[in-house]
């Protein structure tokens, strides 16, 4: 890992978010996609939402007519406006498993169903299998 950002300079990978198309659809997703950073893969999914909510009552008051295409009543009381897309992030997938170094204790804990005897003889109990 550190090998590779040094590669890169030191300066962190930019994570390359899907560009918008005229053709993407709500919903949509893009699984496993490769980015400038060479050991991760990125899910994305296609989303929208309404950005801008009004208090009903404001609403109709102002004489505004409600369009279903462009609104919604989703939130009591509210008419959202101003839908929004956008590629969201869902996961992340690390190609390049991880290095770790094992260090091995002198006097191992004992594992198994021999763990909790207590042997009261000198010869050691032998390893569960």
């Amino acid at each position: 890992m550190i090998s590779d950002a040094l590669k890169n300079g030191g300066t962190p990978y930019t994570i390359t978010v899907p560009k918008m198309l005229p053709t993407d659809k709500e919903g949509q997703e893009k699984l496993a996609e490769p980015s400038k950073a060479p050991n991760y893969r990125f899910d994305w999914k296609y989303v929208c939402a309404f950005t801008k909510w009004t208090p009903s009552n404001q609403f109709m008051h102002a004489g505004k007519k409600y369009e279903s295409k462009t609104m919604t009543l989703a939130r009591f009381g509210f008419v959202g406006t101003d839908k929004s897309c956008f590629w969201g992030m869902t996961g992340v997938h690390w190609i390049t498993p991880l290095k770790v170094d094992q260090i091995l204790s002198k006097n191992p804990a004992p594992v198994g169903p021999n763990a909790n005897k207590v042997v009261k003889s000198k010869t050691p109990v032998p390893p569960a299998q």
